[in-house]
């Protein structure tokens, strides 16, 4: 309902956003020199467009633009009519009161991000979906649950994270400029980082080890993790302020460790297509297996750094038996097979050279 005192109702916008910044308008310089909205009532379900309509406006009128816009959208938030005067100086209007009714049937058992259901979703509900994500309440209800699962998919993860705390600080949906589209959560050495081509607002992933989890400082972003069992961390890196990462050391763990489950979300809550990936400390040249072969062996190493890389085999006279590898390499850790089935048996040598640095291995091909 808007009840609106004007000399000029042809002078008036009037448009209602939604919490998540979704704009409809309700009329837009309608009426002429007709005066006044005086109760008037925006109705889908109404029988008169407000363009059929004349002032003063009183009763109900469908709006320009459909109400039924808002949905799929979650209703609970701030609302705000837009009041726009084209020509303010010419005459003066009264916003005298106005109010907003939501309805409509839902099964739902819950409101979407009030996970604590005290009728406002804040930073304590972000806290309890936190909490059901990395198991550290393990024994949630099917209301908080439902609550927290923001995105109503069945699941919840760092996406309903990201849209709670969204919808907290009041961020719309429209895009980034240039959104992350893909991420790289690495691992060398006793330190995990990530690199990604845009902003990432949220990780998840899960760490096997035995060892102590350390997080590093990131500005304005938050790490928690829960160790769930004796070789099990959860974790989730994500911010209360509403910034984001692209790049940098995330936490460091001591002893053998790998990463797994990893969930990477944008601004927006959506899913970014995310990888993991163990960068070795050293250049090595592994023994090949199986050893001794027939007809193919596997051949592995580990670059530290991206480099032109050749790997050379040949035989006990010194002639290139084969080039396997010869190209611009990552880093990381690569693995190439060598199928020898017409060669001779006997004893091969085989050669990596990268970055200045060579190493030699044998193998042995019986048939």
């Amino acid at each position: 309902m808007v009840d609106i005192t004007h000399p000029w109702t042809g002078d008036i916008q009037l448009k209602l956003r939604s919490p998540l910044g979704t704009e409809i308008a309700l009329i837009t310089n309608l009426g002429g020199s007709g005066d006044n909205f005086e109760e008037t009532i925006f109705d889908d379900e109404a029988e008169t467009p407000i363009g059929s309509g004349q002032p003063p406006y009183s009763g109900s009128f469908q709006p320009e633009e459909p109400l039924a816009n808002f949905n799929e959208e979650e209703s609970l938030g701030e609302w705000t009519l837009i009041v726009i005067d084209t020509y303010p100086s010419a005459d003066d209007g009264t916003l005298n009161a106005w109010s907003l009714t939501i309805s409509g049937e839902s099964s739902s058992l819950c409101v979407q991000g009030d996970v604590n259901s005290d009728g406002t979703v804040d930073v304590f509900d972000v806290i309890r979906t936190v909490n059901i994500i990395l198991g550290i309440d393990t024994d949630p209800t099917e209301e908080e649950i439902c609550a927290a699962d923001y995105d109503d998919n069945g699941i919840v993860d760092v996406f309903d994270l990201v849209k709670i705390v969204n919808f907290i600080l009041g961020i719309g949906q429209a895009k980034e400029s240039s959104p992350a589209t893909s991420a790289v959560l690495i691992q060398r050495g006793e330190t995990v980082s990530i690199e990604a081509d845009g902003p990432v607002a949220a990780i998840q992933f899960a760490i096997k080890t035995v060892g102590e989890v350390t997080p590093l400082a990131l500005e304005g972003m938050e790490i928690v993790f829960n160790r769930i069992n004796e070789t099990t961390v959860n974790l989730i890196i994500f911010s209360l302020e509403g910034r984001s990462i692209e790049k940098g050391k995330l936490l460091t763990v001591e002893d053998d460790y790998s990463l797994k489950e990893v969930i990477v979300s944008d601004r927006q809550g959506e899913r970014v297509t995310a990888k993991i990936k163990v960068v070795p400390e050293e250049f090595v040249l592994y023994q090949n297996f199986p050893n001794p072969f027939n007809p193919a062996t596997t051949i592995s190493y580990d670059l530290p750094e991206e480099s032109h890389v050749t790997l050379t085999v040949y035989d006990v006279l010194g002639q290139v038996a084969a080039e396997l590898v010869s190209s611009h390499m990552e880093s990381g850790q690569h693995k190439v097979v060598w199928n020898a089935s017409n060669m001779a048996s006997g004893v091969y040598i085989y050669r990596l050279t990268a970055a200045g640095e060579s190493q030699t291995s044998k193998m042995i091909l019986v048939k």
